[in-house]
């Protein structure tokens, strides 16, 4: 007998954590075994010219103060640094560092290795239309619209 839960939000967290985890592998391979979920959290919201630690915390939704600690976390590993804001001395940015740089290189060659192993799995209707199925979901759920980082890929 099919014990499924009459919802789909089983499936798209079992199918979320499934595509995380082949990512989190992949980088792993690519070098970047240390980064977590919450590393990425912050990365991602990080474009290329830098942003300001309130800014970056407003965007993750806590605190200021958690926001300096996940950030001097990744200082302190090398994936970013803080440097002064060119356009106003008081103030200064966190910015990723080469390694920083070159870890969402990886990320982004990860992401398309997933990508083209769907591809390859569901054909290019298959894609589109799970694609069309996910905007739809996103569309009809979402509170208000969604923070998706700072560098489109």
């Amino acid at each position: 007998m099919d014990k499924r839960v009459d919802h789909v939000g089983v499936d798209l967290w079992l199918a979320f954590e499934a595509y995380k985890a082949a990512m989190y592998a992949g980088l792993a391979d690519h070098g970047f075994g240390d980064v977590t979920v919450a590393d990425s959290d912050t990365l991602v919201l990080i474009g290329p010219g830098g942003i300001a630690l309130s800014d970056l915390a407003r965007r993750r939704h806590v605190s200021r103060q958690a926001a300096h600690e996940q950030v001097h976390a990744l200082v302190r590993r090398g994936y970013l640094e803080i440097v002064p804001d060119p356009d106003d001395g008081r103030k200064r940015l966190v910015r990723r560092t080469a390694k920083g740089r070159e870890m969402n290189a990886a990320m982004s060659q990860v992401k398309r290795e997933l990508q083209a192993k769907l591809l390859d799995r569901l054909g290019p209707d298959g894609m589109e239309a799970l694609r069309r199925a996910l905007a739809l979901v996103t569309h009809e759920t979402a509170p208000q619209p969604l923070a998706t980082g700072a560098e489109p890929e």
